[in-house]
């Protein structure tokens, strides 16, 4: 059973309450809730950073009900040009759909019934056969989320969770690893009630380890991939402030790497992988004006970079993603002109809002946004659109691509590294004395 998130004065104010599955106690101005985000990433490399200019949302499509209402999920990249995509809620059975757009419609492709899962938050993940693979909140046969597949016409439930081998995955998609493999988190369940990460063969669920508070609880985010067959991902709450955690997982067992102290953000979200093992990622909120930081993290220590201040949009909950000139684009919840939310970028030190949400192109971007072809992103909103029921919208970095520098590629399930120049390294570096928090490996 869904609970509700609603932001007390302290976080600012946002019209709109959202739906969140059973969260753990409070932290900070949160009441039982969390924010969330999911991992996305996209490839791009220049030898130079070229900082686009400020660009239009135009709004290609919007939910009606029977198409769905309220996508909370990234855009997954198909084949032909087709972007996949799930619905929270709306369709035949108002537990959420399956759909697709193709540039300028949505087509609900099948409903959630509950016993197939109910209310999917987190997005597809491309497999062999151009099969999807996904997972819901709630719903299946324990009523605490399934893992499903679609092969484009059909939703079938693979496996349900049950509590022991964890409950509600929420916004964490599924992240392919080696032999067919996928893993994820959930937000709780385990042996401490506190989450697991668990591995999918295709046919069961496994719980492979379980959270305990001081290696972080409630993970509400996808797993990263990264060198070595390592995994990285978030925590929302727990570690040394309860204020979330930056930790690995080697197949077996659960390293908490950093933790959060607010100064430096805190109730993270999925980690974008950068080169020489740096990570980039946001925090919903703390940082300087308790409105969300980005950060970076080198395998040791969380380096706040910048700080949100609502006129650039706070909130962020979605991934970074890597576009055209090494720059990295993400949405803001909420701020930005009309408090509606934000398009940013961000080019290793400044967050840029280059454009708002006004309701008629949508409200409240919750997704990542997804690169396609000509350096266009597109992404959805959770409400907003002709219905006020979410919108597909793309997003034009600039009129044309930069000369010479390759435009974005579309990403089919889990990350990839991408390039980054030595000048963003090197303001990176410089940042390193804004180091707060640092925990022994």
């Amino acid at each position: 059973m869904s609970t509700f998130l609603s932001f007390k004065s302290s976080c600012g104010t946002k019209p709109k309450r959202l739906p969140i599955a059973k969260a753990p106690a409070s932290w900070g101005c949160f009441a039982r809730s969390s924010l969330f985000s999911f991992c996305v990433a996209a490839a791009a490399a220049a030898p130079q950073p070229v900082l686009a200019t400020p660009g239009t949302i135009t709004s290609l499509a919007s939910f009606n009900g029977t198409n769905g209402i309220t996508p909370y999920s990234t855009l997954t990249a198909g084949p032909g040009g087709i972007f996949y995509g799930t619905t929270s809620y709306g369709g035949a059975n108002d537990k959420g759909t399956v759909f697709s757009f193709d540039g300028t419609s949505i087509t609900s492709l099948a409903s959630f019934n509950g016993t197939n899962g109910s209310t999917p938050y987190s997005a597809l993940t491309a497999g062999p056969g151009g099969i999807f693979y996904g997972t819901t909140s709630v719903g299946g046969a324990n009523d605490k989320g399934t893992v499903f597949s679609f092969d484009g016409t059909s939703i079938t439930s693979l496996a349900s969770f049950n509590g022991a081998n964890g409950s509600q995955p929420n916004l964490a998609a599924l992240t392919a690893g080696p032999g067919g493999i996928f893993y994820g988190t959930t937000s709780v369940g385990g042996a401490n009630d506190k989450g697991t990460v668990f591995s999918f063969d295709g046919t069961s669920i496994t719980s492979l380890v379980s959270f305990d508070g001081t290696n972080g609880y409630f993970p509400n985010a996808a797993l990263t991939a990264g060198p070595g067959g390592i995994f990285y991902g978030t925590t929302a709450g727990g570690g040394a402030n309860d204020k979330g955690t930056v930790f690995s997982f080697d197949g077996t067992s659960i390293i908490s790497l950093v933790s959060f102290d607010g100064t430096n953000g805190y109730v993270p979200g999925a980690l974008t992988a950068g080169p020489g093992g740096i990570f980039y990622g946001i925090t919903a909120v703390g940082g300087a004006n308790d409105k969300g930081t980005v950060f970076s993290f080198d395998g040791t220590s969380i380096i706040s970079l910048v700080s949100f201040d609502g006129t650039n949009g706070y909130l962020p909950n979605a991934a970074l993603t890597a576009g055209p000139g090494g720059i990295f684009y993400g949405t803001t919840d909420a701020g930005g002109a009309n408090d509606k939310g934000t398009v940013f970028s961000f080019d290793g030190t400044s967050i840029i809002s280059l454009v708002s949400f006004d309701g008629t192109n949508g409200s409240f971007p919750h997704g990542a946004l997804t690169a396609g072809p000509g350096g266009i992103f597109y992404g959805t909103t959770i409400a907003g659109g002709a219905n006020d029921k979410g919108t597909v919208y793309s997003f034009e970095v600039s009129a044309a691509p930069v000369p010479g520098v390759p435009v974005p590629l579309p990403v089919l399930g889990v990350g990839a590294a991408f390039g980054w120049s030595r000048k963003i390294r090197r303001r990176i570096k410089d940042a390193k004395p804004e180091v707060v928090s640092t925990t022994a490996v």
